[in-house]
């Protein structure tokens, strides 16, 4: 029925809201703070007909994250009915060291479900390969409604073996947090706003029309992704690559933003 509802934020991953509307829940959206999750005003948002809070953390796409104690400041005050949904998809490039412990939150009973994923710092995109970390009735809740064999074979042993690379993982980890800084550094002086990020990908304020500037990066042989569905008609948001993609990228902004 349409008695439930679910508490999001505005520009997080809009596929909890895709997720939320089609099973005719109701989604409340929130507005970020500064770009960053308002949990206080996301707990107020929160009432008797709320099931699921989503936090997306780091956030996509702004790049920005809560803390540790933030989040334990929010969990209390959720009511018991509540799930609160964490999806870390990005969580392994976080090198700050507030990021929150989820795992140790649900082992002290909190009524939470953590989402990780092999599709970003494992680089198994293409196998469709996640999973989530929650109470045991959330799990057999899951189970009712999951498609059955919802993972393959090939999957499963590509998971295992990135589980066991964790050099990969802290090789990308440092990688990525150098490039980022280094693009972060190169945008500052090229006096182009953007927002701070802890993942692997930066948020871009272009100052003006973002699928313009998206369609003469692409002109460029440079592929970034406009944020008009996330209600940011100005912004960009691009990935961390390597270093001479960086400057490919860098090479066809300056060109794209320059006055005319």
């Amino acid at each position: 029925g349409t008695d439930g509802s679910a508490v999001m934020a505005d520009q997080a991953f809009i596929m909890y809201r895709i997720a939320v509307m089609a099973v005719n829940g109701n989604a409340r959206i929130v507005p970020l703070d500064g770009m960053r999750h308002d949990l206080p005003a996301m707990a107020s948002d929160i009432d008797a007909t709320t099931r699921l809070v989503f936090i997306a953390n780091p956030n996509n796409p702004t790049g920005t994250r809560v803390t540790h104690e933030e989040l334990v400041q929010f969990l209390d005050r959720v009511p018991e009915e509540a799930l609160v949904v964490v999806d870390e998809a990005y969580r392994e490039y976080v090198v700050e060291t507030d990021y929150p412990d989820t795992l140790s939150l649900l082992k002290a009973n909190r009524r939470i479900a953590i989402l990780r994923t092999f599709s970003k710092i494992y680089g198994l995109a293409g196998l469709r390969l996640g999973y989530a970390l929650t109470a045991p009735g959330v799990v057999q809740a899951c189970d009712k409604v999951r498609s059955p064999f919802n993972t393959s074979s090939v999957a499963q042993a590509a998971g295992l073996a990135a589980l066991d690379d964790t050099a990969h993982v802290t090789r990308s980890r440092d990688y990525n947090t150098a490039e980022r800084q280094f693009l972060q550094g190169e945008l500052t002086r090229l006096g182009v706003g953007f927002t701070p990020s802890v993942a692997n990908f930066i948020l871009i304020d272009t100052g003006r029309d973002a699928d313009a500037v998206f369609a003469a990066m692409l002109e460029r042989g440079v592929i970034v992704r406009p944020m008009r569905a996330y209600n940011l008609p100005r912004s960009i948001r691009v990935t961390v690559g390597t270093r001479a993609e960086s400057l490919v990228f860098l090479s066809a902004l300056t060109e794209t933003l320059k006055p005319r």
